[in-house]
């Protein structure tokens, strides 16, 4: 088959065979003129699974900047993702024998397995490093979590990435970028990450040879970011880590915790469940430790470290309200007394501008005398009566499950029906 000149499909590439990654590169290597960039220094580092990854600062103030995850492959194409303050997202390519001319665009198509074809413009920042923007779009960052391969088509070839532990790398860079918006770091002088030359590829392992002086997802106008959030320039690095560690311990335990909760509450009530894994929905994960499906209603369990119900309560309502946006919101609370203890049943409902509508009940009941438990039933299927009966009664079984009485008797009549 002929090669064809343009932007072929990627379908169309994938079916001349064998890609060569030395033609790709072809495409791409031009003469090289090197142009200023400001670049970023790793503050931290960690790992998921095969990615290393990292939080950066800017090196002239401080700031954070982003944070990013990259992988090798055996082609020796360094493939990078970044995610930065702003929540905008990217993906960038590296091959330390490609001879870029910086600020050079070059149009692209990329595909995760068989979904939908983008085009998109990946530009050159570096000599060897090519960055390109992805839409803040909701089923492009999932396909590249859930996807298991993705191809880039430069020009008339192809290049694939098999993504590995991409559903756990993303989610951990979005919970990355978003704990560290308000991290600001004093400058050491003679810091040796603010070598200015990130070009300086010393080849062989890019996770271990490799200086990291200078993250290529750097943003050039990092430093230039209004100081409007708190200034945390004090903040000491080995203080954040442990904190991060602990934060990181106490979120394990609690989802260990509710999820053991959730499998004896449904078994109790003889609904199957199919728990949603927090890579899948790392959106959910920020705010619940459980998620689960059970028919037409999803339920989620979580942890409030407050001893107040009433705050819980309140902080529940505005999140709800907050969630329905400019379209119609109702919301009641009561509190029942259940197995030996007062428990707080929220209902919300919301009627979106487009129609669209969704009712919540929420039972909020103590853990211990520092926290409470939040059950959560939420569906888009039901209206607030049908909700509030199902919400109730998984909430007996719950509270009973924690205070150890045992459950109010309830009328054949009122049995649920998931």
């Amino acid at each position: 088959m002929s090669i064809q000149t343009g932007n072929p499909s990627i379908k169309t590439v994938i079916k001349r065979g064998v890609v060569s990654v030395g033609a790709a590169v072809a495409v791409l290597a031009i003469s090289t003129i090197m142009g200023h960039e400001a670049h970023a220094a790793q503050h931290q580092k960690f790992q998921i699974g095969n990615w290393k990854a990292g939080v950066y600062i800017s090196d002239k103030d401080g700031r954070f900047t982003h944070c990013a995850a990259s992988a090798n492959y055996k082609s020796g194409i360094e493939l990078l993702f970044s995610i930065n303050y702003r929540r905008h997202w990217s993906v960038g390519f590296s091959k330390k024998t490609w001879n870029l001319t910086v600020g050079n665009k070059y149009d692209v198509r990329y595909q995760v397995d068989r979904g939908r074809i983008y085009d998109g413009t990946a530009t050159a920042i570096g000599k060897d490093l090519v960055k390109l923007n992805l839409p803040a779009r909701s089923s492009i960052f999932n396909a590249m979590r859930r996807g298991r391969m993705l191809k880039v088509a430069a020009g008339n070839e192809v290049m694939k990435f098999s993504l590995t532990s991409t559903s756990r790398m993303l989610k951990s860079l979005l919970n990355c970028a978003t704990r560290n918006e308000n991290l600001v770091v004093r400058k050491n002088n003679g810091d040796p990450f603010s070598d200015n030359n990130a070009s300086n590829d010393t080849g062989g392992d890019p996770f271990g040879s490799k200086p990291q002086n200078g993250d290529p997802f750097s943003n050039n106008n990092a430093s230039n970011q209004p100081n409007n959030n708190i200034n945390t320039a004090n903040t000491n690095t080995r203080n954040d880590a442990d904190r991060e560690a602990r934060l990181a311990k106490r979120r394990a335990k609690w989802q260990g915790e509710t999820r053991v909760r959730a499998e004896t509450l449904m078994k109790k009530v003889g609904v199957n469940i199919d728990f949603v894994d927090p890579s899948e929905k790392p959106g959910l994960y920020r705010t619940h430790d459980s998620v689960w499906f059970m028919g037409r209603y999803m339920g989620t369990m979580r942890v409030m470290p407050s001893p107040d119900m009433k705050r819980v309560d309140s902080a529940l309502r505005n999140s709800a309200e907050k969630n329905c946006g400019t379209g119609r919101f109702n919301s009641g609370s009561k509190v029942e007394y259940m197995a030996g203890t007062d428990v707080g049943l929220r209902t919300a409902t919301c009627v979106k501008n487009d129609g669209k509508k969704w009712t919540t009940l929420y039972a909020i009941y103590p853990r211990d005398n520092k926290s409470h438990y939040v059950l959560t039933v939420f569906t888009t299927k039901e209206g607030l009566e049908k909700v509030l009966k199902v919400g109730e009664r998984l909430a007996q079984v719950a509270v009973s499950q924690v205070t150890g009485n045992p459950i109010e008797k309830r009328n054949s009549s009122n049995a649920v029906n998931f």
